[in-house]
């Protein structure tokens, strides 16, 4: 039957049979994410009147069926899908990690694109995931899926710097293709929440993170919260607030956002931390452990995590919570004889071998393995099918991290710096914090020169003009053959 140009109050009640006769029970999942336009995780009013507003043009994101036109199927499709939850159901037990009861490993990588000039420490506090900004995600998802990575973490989501909707819809793409999102939230990222107890910092955090859970809980895009990150310390670890303060904001998750996953991404201290949480009974609502893991060399007997798998396993084998390596890499420079940053390439053929054996060493140690792959495998010893998978460190540079080491500079945020700590186990020697990107970036100068941007009284130009009242276009962001060879390993 075909609806005519605009939707009548026919087809409206012809449709609103249709929903009886399709029934509940039978409504297809791919449907369902295909008919919630605006990726709310629910179809409901926003998405129906996107339909309606598109109605007889070719507007992709309102052409349910994916016919190339706006027309009575499409609005059929998404009343028929009415107030069905079209989200993704998430679960961690027996070191296994499952989405809508089939397997998943994770193969992410942490991404946190803060633009040239800007900082984490300012507006919006590393939080370019809404509008005015969404050209920096719409540049990266494409490259991100063709590097095979189906997952992302970010550090710090906040209702407070706007919609973020847009940007979770993009990262599901209707369940074609789609790319988790590990969300962090940044006023859980610090210790002091902690140490010293500090319950009024702890309940005004937790009461954003809980409206933060509230509203994007059920999108499909979202595999869980990560309710802290590098948060447990020598000290933190031994306070049982410290547990029952963790275990309240994973309940957070489990009460607001059911069916995600809760994950608290900790310091590598050698399993300190993962032995005193195991051991506590406040620590109940837990669903998986990260570890922010920087074991090993480029060497090929150590290019791996060492007893890592092992040491897990052991700590872990009443809960069996699942390991997920929450961050690794190493930074992709060394240092001149004058103390300057290169990007040789020995260095990068260095990291190339330190990405393949650390990368092997994970799919070695994944849950669904039965074997220690030997001889492959030079970490064959400490095989332990505990793992989940990883988010690799970093997308891109972050040429912001060292500012406070030089002050002397003028606008360090425009310039990439020099760490000032030596690292032997890393390929170019050195603990480079700005440099541990996939991607380096460049500000783009088509519109402007970087010196001669617009600042509007600020001492130094940054990545937003203030004079035309928008963002600059997006930095230029070019691979590197770390980024090449990790996307190689994911797609096997």
């Amino acid at each position: 039957m075909q609806i005519g140009r605009r939707p009548s109050i026919f087809n409206f009640v012809l449709a609103s049979g249709l929903i009886a006769v399709l029934g509940g029970a039978e409504r297809a999942s791919a449907q369902c994410a295909a008919a919630d336009i605006n990726g709310s995780g629910t179809v409901d009013a926003q998405d129906l009147n996107a339909v309606l507003a598109s109605w007889n043009t070719n507007d992709a994101d309102s052409d349910v069926n994916g016919d190339g036109f706006v027309a009575g199927e499409d609005l059929l499709l998404v009343l028929a899908a009415w107030g069905n939850p079209c989200t993704t159901t998430w679960q961690a037990n027996d070191y296994q990690l499952q989405v809508n009861g089939q397997p998943f490993f994770v193969k992410g990588v942490s991404y946190q694109p803060i633009p040239w000039g800007g900082s984490a420490k300012w507006p919006p506090n590393g939080d370019f995931y809404t509008p005015p900004w969404n050209a920096i995600w719409e540049r990266d998802l494409p490259n991100i899926r063709s590097l095979n990575m189906n997952t992302i973490r970010t550090y710090n989501i906040d209702l407070a710097h706007g919609d973020h909707s847009a940007f979770f819809s993009a990262c599901y793409g209707g369940g074609v293709a789609p790319v988790y999102v590990l969300v962090g939230f940044g006023e859980l990222n610090t210790p002091v929440l902690y140490d010293p107890p500090n319950p009024t910092g702890f309940a005004t955090a937790k009461e954003n993170f809980t409206q933060l859970v509230q509203t994007y809980g059920s999108n499909p895009a979202i595999m869980g919260f990560i309710v802290g990150n590098e948060v447990n310390t020598n000290i933190t670890r031994d306070m049982d607030s410290f547990w029952q303060g963790i275990n309240e904001l994973c309940g957070v998750v489990k009460t607001y956002a059911p069916g995600k996953l809760a994950i608290l991404a900790c310091v590598d201290d050698s399993m300190a931390t993962i032995v005193a949480g195991e051991n506590n009974p406040h620590l109940t609502h837990l669903d998986v452990w990260g570890i922010n893991s920087y074991r090993g060399t480029s060497a090929p007997t150590s290019a791996n995590f060492d007893i890592l798998w092992s040491s897990f396993r052991n700590a872990t084998n009443t809960s069996k919570r699942p390991l997920m390596l929450t961050e690794w890499g190493a930074p992709a420079s060394s240092h001149t004889a004058a103390g300057d940053l290169q990007f040789d390439t020995a260095t990068m053929n260095l990291l190339v071998d330190y990405i393949t054996g650390h990368y092997n060493d994970i799919t070695y140690n994944a849950s669904t393995t039965t074997s220690n792959g030997a001889p492959s495998n030079p970490n064959s010893s400490n095989w332990a099918p505990v793992g989940v998978g990883s988010c690799y460190f970093a997308w891109s540079d972050e040429i912001w991290k060292m500012d406070d080491d030089h002050t002397g500079v003028q606008c360090p945020a425009t310039v990439q710096q020099p760490g000032i700590a030596t690292n032997a186990a890393f390929p170019g020697g050195w603990d480079d914090e700005e440099c541990y990107g996939l991607h380096s970036i460049e500000a783009d100068g088509t519109v402007c020169p970087p010196a001669n941007r617009c600042t509007g009284g600020n001492p130094c130009p940054g990545p937003y003009n203030p004079c035309a009242n928008q963002p600059y276009p997006p930095d230029i962001l070019t691979p590197r053959d770390s980024a090449t060879t990790l996307g190689n390993l994911m797609a096997k």
